[in-house]
């Protein structure tokens, strides 16, 4: 597994919203909110992802994330949420959960959610709490 390639899954998301929307411009999809919504929260979610700064993700561990955007739901009343999974390498059988939300939009994405857990969403450890038992 290759390590986390951030613009490579950036660019599909953009290509399958362009297919779906069916937008042959690019001015039109730099206008539409899904996409610009879209795009703002998988760049930020990215700059956690490299920087290191996921709990329970170390920076330099392999892996792919996704994110269940054009098929969630992005709604406009705010806040606005979106989901991603992360796959890590070294933990096939589970997935960590992140959900980034924003008050409006000017408002800067933020990490609100985040946990692992088994293939089938059970056994559910909050990684939030496992960054605070572990701080001085």
């Amino acid at each position: 597994m290759k390590r986390f390639d951030h613009t490579r899954i950036a660019g599909v998301v953009f290509l399958a919203v362009t297919l779906l929307i069916g937008c042959s411009t690019s001015k039109r999809l730099a206008e539409n909110p899904r996409i610009t919504t879209a795009q703002s929260a998988i760049g930020y979610f990215s700059e956690l992802l490299t920087d290191g700064k996921l709990p329970g993700i170390q920076k330099g561990e392999h892996g792919h994330f996704k994110t269940d955007f054009p098929n969630q739901e992005i709604d406009f009343q705010y806040p606005q949420r979106i989901t991603f999974q992360v796959l890590k390498e070294k933990e096939p059988s589970l997935i960590h959960w992140y959900i980034l939300e924003r008050k409006s939009n000017n408002d800067p994405w933020q990490l609100v959610e985040a946990w692992k857990s088994d293939q089938n969403n059970g056994n559910r450890v909050d990684l939030f709490r496992q960054i605070e038992a572990h701080s001085p």
